[in-house]
């Protein structure tokens, strides 16, 4: 079986480094239990050129090769891929 899994949020904790990110360089006071929302063009109120900016920075800084995996998301995939095919979904901008 092909199985697909998303990795930020899923497997790997992108959100809290990223928060952690936009906090240090922009000054924003996010916390990760304010994020209630899918876009985060609606939690910071910005547009989605802004995001991307953002986001091809947080790339650009060598961020995302350091975020970590969430508790038991590794144990879990190998133990998957031993009887499946694993396929990752990751945000475009870091493919």
């Amino acid at each position: 079986m092909k199985i697909t899994t998303d990795v930020d949020g899923v497997l790997a904790k992108f959100t809290e480094q990223f928060i952690d990110f936009i906090n240090a360089r922009y000054k924003y006071d996010l916390d990760i239990s304010q994020i209630t929302r899918l876009k985060f063009e609606d939690i910071l109120h910005l547009d989605s050129g802004k995001i991307s900016e953002y986001l091809m920075e947080f790339k650009d800084s060598g961020g995302h090769l350091k975020v970590e995996p969430i508790e038991g998301s590794i144990e879990g995939i190998e133990k998957l891929s031993k009887k499946h095919e694993i396929h990752t979904k990751f945000l475009q901008i870091f493919i």
